[in-house]
């Protein structure tokens, strides 16, 4: 209606049987949710159907004499895809979709969460996975940044030298970031550098061209060819 998010929802019993119908309400001012009955245009909401369905699939788990039921929401697409469905809840009693706004939602624990959908072709989503791993390299370029710099200070100016980069792993929060890392720094004093901010100390390489972190700490993206 304008001013609630409204979910078509089905609830489960605790066994997983007797889905039930109803609609959940969300207020976007409060942060709150009710529950109510009949269709979502009972509640002045008249408006196209999403592009995507929600199901409900239950897989038995456990021994014979501990067998228990997992409770597993999916998203289909209405659309002929290659990949047409996809998992989004586990364990949650209701789960439903909006009209108009491209929604679903699920209660667990007692929490509403909310999801938008985005319809993306598969250029557009190959365009959206190639600018998030650029994205992680130069989040993890950064972090590996600090850590040279933090070795650097404890070492007069001293980094490791492509051979022995696992010396830095102890200046890391995460030491896979080291995994991939290409050194191309050939000398020791980083504080000697005369230009540090033009000096290459390594990079990761990623799709399209390469994340380069350099001796005064900054990090830059280098696209192929330029």
């Amino acid at each position: 209606d304008g001013k609630t998010l409204q979910i078509e929802a089905t609830r489960v019993s605790p066994d997983n049987t007797n889905p039930t119908p109803i609609v959940i309400r969300f207020d976007p001012i409060t942060y709150s949710f009710t529950e109510g009955v009949g269709p979502v245009s009972s509640y002045g909401a008249n408006v196209r159907e999403p592009d995507f369905q929600l199901s409900l699939e239950t897989i038995p788990i456990g021994s014979d004499d501990n067998k228990r039921t997992l409770t597993s929401w999916w998203v289909r697409s209405k659309a002929e895809t290659s990949q047409p469905r996809a998992l989004v809840a586990e364990h949650a009693t209701i789960a439903g979709t909006s009209r108009g706004e491209q929604y679903f939602a699920f209660i667990a624990n007692g929490a509403l969460f909310t999801r938008q959908i985005v319809p993306l072709t598969l250029e557009q989503y190959e365009r959206e996975k190639l600018a998030e791993e650029r994205t992680r390299l130069i989040r993890n370029a950064s972090k590996l940044a600090k850590g040279f710099e933090q070795y650097a200070s404890d070492r007069d100016g001293d980094i490791p030298s492509d051979f022995h980069v696992t010396d830095l792993e102890p200046y890391l929060i995460d030491r896979s970031l080291i995994n991939g890392f290409v050194m191309v720094f050939i000398g020791r004093d980083l504080y000697a550098l005369k230009e540090p901010h033009l000096t290459e100390v390594g990079y990761y390489v990623a799709p399209g061209g390469r994340v380069v972190v350099y001796a005064d700490g900054h990090v830059k993206w280098q696209k192929s060819g330029g």
